[in-house]
């Protein structure tokens, strides 16, 4: 991998992992303060409230995050320090006038909007409303000092944000009286500063003298990659979660929208926390490689998919085996519901990562807008299992819904993709040495007595993980990431 990916993008994975890291932990503890402190009724308010300005989130963005993480290491080679800023001006201003317009259409409609939510809280709303905004500006700032490998910014700013929400929660929570606005502006206040942390650091960045003639990226181009990212973007969020969790709003009361939300959320944290931070970096790291040497992308591809695999499969085998008992004896018996889901899920969110390293190649070959009828042929299958088994079923038909989206579009995606990039690339050999390691090893641990004991039962979690790792690592199989260790040693 060190031959593919430069010196620089290698170095930043181990500050983009640690951030991850702390984060998912302060988000798991976090999660279970607030929880314990509403009601299940209120949970699956504020679940409801906060999934909503979520996918408004990605509308707002217009796909134009991506845009950076592509373009700001192109024009970066060249030293065009100036046109990083007007590009970056420019987004800003896009995503302000997307989220003006975007907040103006949900306040003409909000009597529908409060009616949905099971609330009348105005206040309520206009939170919503700056937490997006703050959300989309934060994730601009973020996503360029990635773009321009600036992690060990990237990752104390994150870790300054866990800090701060949890500080932040754990006052709201040691009120007599809690509200849902609360805890919204805690996580506002939070955002607020860390952004501001980001600006400052981003303005030193680009305060470098810019070589004349440099390199500028066409609007049609940025037009042409940011359309189809964005609608792929609010499509792929549709299909992987949010239909569930609005249908099981529509058709059950909030705290069983709350029960998925919060069952789904878990075990995709702790699944996809590494292969998510590596996604933003890697994102560059393709560009940058790519634009280097065009005969890169097929070893840049099969590396990340080794990589992915590696991360992926023991914890996933973990929360299957430990995840329904964990939530259960965390969060109290009123969400046990949330643990079965839960359990599911463990399993269920590592088939996407498939997607993950075609998607970064679709990217740096700029051919997103080829792959929105796969999206939308997508999201028409998910939406009809939803109408047709979460009605009937619960929250198991939402499960069933999302794996079974995944079985019938695959196929086809994986078809359509080769025939884009040239090739999946995909290493069977090693994935299935992982996959019949880790097998062993769960059947294994599925044999010992059941534990009573909260402490017990992540000790033993915490074994079964380190075993894999030492397991794999006596297989000479984690050579991938290894690799990624001595690089970093060796700098």
């Amino acid at each position: 991998m060190s031959s593919i990916f430069t010196a620089k993008a290698l170095r930043s994975v181990p500050w983009m992992l640690s951030a991850k890291a702390v984060s998912f932990v302060v988000y798991f503890f976090v999660s279970i303060m607030i929880v314990k402190a509403l009601s299940p009724e209120d949970y699956g308010v504020l679940a409801l409230s906060k999934n909503f300005g979520q996918y408004l989130i990605i509308f707002c963005a217009l796909g134009l995050n991506t845009c950076i993480l592509r373009y700001l290491p192109e024009i970066e080679l060249e030293k065009n320090y100036s046109s990083i800023k007007a590009f970056l001006c420019r987004s800003l201003f896009c995503q302000f006038t997307s989220w003006l317009i975007c907040i103006s259409f949900i306040y003409l409609i909000k009597a529908q909007v409060f009616q949905y939510l099971s609330t009348s809280s105005d206040y309520l709303l206009f939170l919503v409303f700056v937490w997006i905004l703050a959300w989309v500006v934060k994730n601009t700032v973020t996503d360029s000092l990635t773009a321009l490998f600036e992690a060990k910014t990237v990752a104390m700013i994150a870790v300054l944000q866990s800090a701060l929400v949890f500080m932040a929660i754990l006052w709201v929570c040691s009120q007599e009286e809690i509200h849902i606005e609360y805890i919204l502006f805690a996580e506002f206040a939070a955002l607020g500063i860390t952004t501001l942390c980001g600006l400052f650091r981003l303005r030193k960045c680009l305060q470098k003298p810019s070589i004349k003639n440099g390199i500028s990226i066409a609007g049609r181009r940025v037009i042409k990659l940011a359309s189809p990212v964005w609608f792929n973007g609010l499509l792929r969020s549709l299909m992987l979660q949010y239909t569930e969790v609005f249908v099981l709003a529509y058709c059950f009361m909030p705290a069983v929208a709350g029960f998925y939300e919060l069952g789904y959320s878990l075990p995709l944290l702790a699944i996809t926390f590494i292969p998510m931070a590596l996604q933003t970096l890697f994102s560059s790291a393709f560009a940058e490689a790519y634009q280097r040497d065009k005969k890169l992308l097929p070893k840049m591809v099969n590396s990340m998919f080794k990589v992915l695999i590696l991360l992926s499969a023991p914890l996933a085998a973990t929360g299957f085996l430990f995840s329904e008992a964990l939530v259960g004896k965390l969060y109290g018996e009123d969400m046990q519901q949330a643990g079965s889901v839960a359990k599911y899920f463990s399993l269920i969110h590592v088939l996407p990562l498939i997607s993950m390293p075609l998607s970064m190649a679709v990217t740096t070959l700029e051919k997103n807008s080829r792959t929105v009828g796969l999206l939308i042929l997508q999201v028409i299958v998910n939406i009809s299992l939803d109408i047709i088994l979460i009605p009937t079923y619960g929250l198991n038909g939402a499960v069933a819904a999302v794996f079974m989206t995944f079985v019938l579009t695959i196929p086809i995606r994986l078809s359509v993709i080769r025939r884009l990039i040239g090739g999946i690339w995909f290493p069977f050999k090693f994935f299935l040495k992982i996959i019949l390691t880790v097998s062993f090893l769960s059947f294994m641990c599925s044999l010992l007595p059941s534990r009573t004991s909260l402490w017990a039962e992540f000790a033993l979690a915490t074994l079964f993980i380190a075993s894999n790792f030492v397991i794999l690592w006596r297989l000479n199989l984690l050579d991938p990431l290894l690799e990624i260790i001595n690089k970093k040693s060796s700098k």
